[in-house]
């Protein structure tokens, strides 16, 4: 049964607390759990193994070939925010994010660290866009 969630944080609340048997969240909201053993990892849904979990397979790996879905966050602007501001707002935030401290403290959460280009991240949000798209489609998902 689909139990739809308003966000991750109630269900994780929800999974540490043994009302729902499964759910996926985010590696970085997970990871606290895991030493614990309030939450058993299963699976990564990344088309690729975490870095930080290399022995956990992927979906795929564990049986549904083809699956591969991406945890990712980035740093938006509003539209039409001036070029030299967003390639400016891209250097401070690509240097805060190769430095060595910031890497290791986001590691410590399960938060891997892919630097790329505004263009680049556009491209991957029409990408991604596309992608789901499709996949409502295909299937009638709708808003619930």
């Amino acid at each position: 049964m689909h139990i739809p969630y308003k966000g991750g944080a109630p269900q994780l609340n929800d999974l540490i607390g043994g009302h729902i048997l499964i759910g996926s969240i985010g590696l970085p909201a997970a990871m606290p759990h895991i030493p614990t053993g309030k939450l058993r990892p299963l699976a990564v849904t990344d088309a690729k193994r975490s870095v930080f979990l290399p022995d956990l397979p992927t979906v795929a790996e564990a049986g549904f070939p083809g699956f591969g879905v991406t945890y990712w966050l980035g740093l938006l602007a509003p539209a039409g925010t001036p070029r030299d501001i967003v390639d400016r707002l891209a250097a401070e935030s690509s240097a805060i994010l190769q430095a060595p401290e910031t890497r290791a403290a986001l590691a410590t959460q399960g938060a891997e660290v892919i630097v790329s280009s505004p263009d680049e991240f556009k491209a991957l949000i029409e990408n991604e866009i596309v992608k789901w798209s499709k996949i409502i489609q295909q299937t009638g998902i709708t808003a619930e």
